[in-house]
Order: C-alpha cells, then sequence, then structure tokens
C-alpha cells in the first residue's frame, strides 16, 4: 500500500505543478515592465438579452409616441393644408384668367388685320373708281372752275411739313407787299 501511495502523492504533485506552472507562464511577462491582468468579464446570453428587450422597448414607446397626435397639431395641419387648398385654387384661377384674356387679345389682333384688309380694299376700289380727268372736266366746264394765277399764290416757309392752319384771312396784295416790305427790313434783304 505504501508504493500505491505514493504513486497517488506523485500524482498529485505533479498536477499541482502543473496548475502552478500554468498559472506561472498565464501571469509571467518579459520585459521590464509588468501590466497588471485585468479580468474582462465574458458578454453572457443574459446581457445581450437584456440590450435587445431594451431597444425593443424603446421602439415601443417612440412607436406609441407617433401615434399619440396633439388636437393642437392636427388643427395646425388642418390649417395648413386649408390654406394651402385656397392658395392652388386661386392660382388655377388666374391661370384660367390669363389664358381667357390672351384668347381676347389673339381675337382681337385677328379681328384688326381683318378690319385693316377691308380697309385697303375699300380704298383701293375708291381710288380705282375715281377718275380725276372727268372731276377736273366738270369743275371746269359745269362749275366755272378755272387754275389759280401766279398772283394768287402765296408761298410761305412753315416749321413743320405735315400740314398748315390758316387761322385769318390771306393779306391781299397791297398787305401782301408791306408784310414783304417789313420782312425785307427785318432781315436785311
Amino acid at each position: 500500500m505504501g508504493s500505491g501511495s505514493m504513486a497517488s502523492s506523485n500524482r498529485m504533485r505533479k498536477a499541482g505543478s502543473r496548475r502552478d506552472a500554468a498559472a506561472y507562464y498565464e501571469t509571467y511577462v518579459d520585459g521590464n515592465t509588468v501590466r497588471k491582468i485585468e479580468a474582462v468579464p465574458e458578454r453572457t446570453k443574459s446581457r445581450r438579452v437584456q440590450d435587445h428587450n431594451r431597444a425593443v422597448k424603446r421602439v415601443e414607446e417612440t412607436r406609441e409616441k407617433a401615434l399619440q397626435v396633439n388636437i393642437g397639431y392636427v388643427l395646425f395641419l388642418a390649417l395648413a393644408t386649408g390654406l394651402l387648398l385656397v392658395g392652388c385654387v386661386r392660382y388655377l384661377q388666374i391661370q384660367a384668367s390669363v389664358t381667357a384674356t390672351m384668347k381676347s387679345i389673339n381675337a382681337k389682333e385677328s379681328e384688326l388685320s381683318d378690319l385693316k384688309a377691308e380697309n385697303d380694299a375699300e380704298y383701293n376700289r375708291v381710288m380705282s373708281s375715281v377718275d380725276l380727268e372727268s372731276i377736273r372736266k366738270t369743275a371746269m366746264e359745269e362749275l366755272g372752275m378755272v387754275y389759280a394765277s401766279e398772283d394768287q399764290v402765296v408761298l410761305y416757309d412753315s416749321k413743320s411739313t405735315d400740314y398748315v392752319r390758316q387761322y385769318q384771312d390771306v393779306p391781299k396784295n397791297s398787305e401782301d407787299e408791306s408784310v414783304k416790305s417789313k420782312a425785307a427790313a427785318l432781315f436785311g434783304k
């Protein structure tokens, strides 16, 4: 029994020395700086489950808050939607008014173009129907008109070349000569 007890004692020493050697090698650090070994706890399934449960709970709370609607917010959204709707209707009314005005302008331009064409056609018809020679003949033979003589024509310079308005009678020859002499004296001619 002595030899059996000794064998088991040797085995225990060897087993104990193996544990000690393993612990020695795990904690031994080469070099002059010794680091402290920190025990890092392993994450367990229960912690993961707790984190997941917290996340699910936060998501559910967020959903509940989103589903709860404040009456003030609903009124604000209704007012904003109503204003938007009124603005859209007004825009469409203005757009329809502009379109109608453009159609009216196009119709008026077309009517003006037609009236100008009719006016030009009527003018050409009238001008082609007038015989100036027959008018001159009728005026001289039936009405007794004659061409003006040189002494009946009074020439003068006008500032505008469009037309002349006569506000008083044209002076007779004696007065005309006095006007000419006054003008010559004034301008040194």
